[in-house]
């Protein structure tokens, strides 16, 4: 299995190599608690497209402590491509790895060719609770987020695998993401965005409400807005196919 080796630890990364893809190479971040996992194989696997899927530090199967900082996690991107030689890639963000790619986006504008933001925003608040809950029992902290987290009509077997995910990862480390997100607010910078940039949002997203999505859309110059009706926060795994299409067709059109 694909692993690299930064200053911080070992990052493991699922690829699908496409040696003569006329793209950039796709990188996913996963959000808060889970890992590349979090994007269904449909995305995974997308056509024509060189796709690596990484576990952040300290998630799946990634050495490192995690981070309580968005900034130290788009760094350890950065390292992925630096291991790799990629010099630019789309970086394509889930909730908190949104904040990570908006934050690349900001920062190291020469390494990012594009990013997609899917269930995302330039800000993303924690419930203080949340927080508490998951110091003092994870458990029921997991059983809020799966609550909370798919589109009503989503079917219990998606929702066991989400819990699963959730519990796969340690406490600490889950804490410290949301910490990440808690402390995040690119809301005076994403203005600046200067690459190509395609928005999903969910219409049932409750953790990332529809609004958020739209408010990037009439902040960041370059970019495409897509809503997917009905869908919730978990729009990697609940409706792979129309994230997966969205993405297709977008890159096709700015690549």
């Amino acid at each position: 299995m694909p692993f690299v080796s930064t200053p911080n630890g070992k990052l493991f990364y699922a690829e699908k190599n496409e040696p003569l893809s006329p793209y950039p190479p796709l990188i996913l971040v996963h959000g808060a608690g889970v890992d590349h996992s979090g994007w269904a194989a449909e995305i995974r696997r997308l056509t024509d497209m060189r796709v690596l899927a990484v576990d952040l530090p300290g998630h799946g199967q990634s050495e490192g402590a995690g981070y309580q900082s968005v900034v130290a996690y788009a760094e350890s991107i950065k390292a992925l491509m630096d291991a790799l030689k990629i010099e630019k890639a789309i970086i394509a963000g889930h909730s908190m790895g949104g904040a990570i790619a908006q934050t690349m986006a900001v920062s190291m504008p020469a390494r990012v060719a594009g990013i997609i933001l899917v269930g995302t925003g330039a800000k993303l608040g924690v419930n203080p609770s949340l927080l508490e809950t998951i110091k003092n029992d994870y458990p029921a902290a997991a059983e809020l987020i799966t609550k909370w987290e798919w589109a009503k009509e989503t079917g219990d077997d998606l929702r066991r695998i989400g819990r699963k995910q959730l519990l796969a990862t340690p406490s600490a480390i889950t804490y410290g993401d949301l910490v990440a997100c808690n402390l995040y607010d690119l809301s005076d910078a994403v203005a600046k965005i200067q690459a190509p940039t395609l928005i999903i949002g969910g219409g049932a997203d409750k953790m990332t409400p529809f609004p958020l999505s739209e408010s990037l859309a009439a902040q960041i110059p370059n970019s495409t807005l897509v809503k997917i009706e009905g869908a919730g926060h978990k729009m990697p795994m609940e409706r792979p196919q129309e994230v997966a299409q969205a993405m297709t067709q977008w890159i096709e059109a700015c690549f």
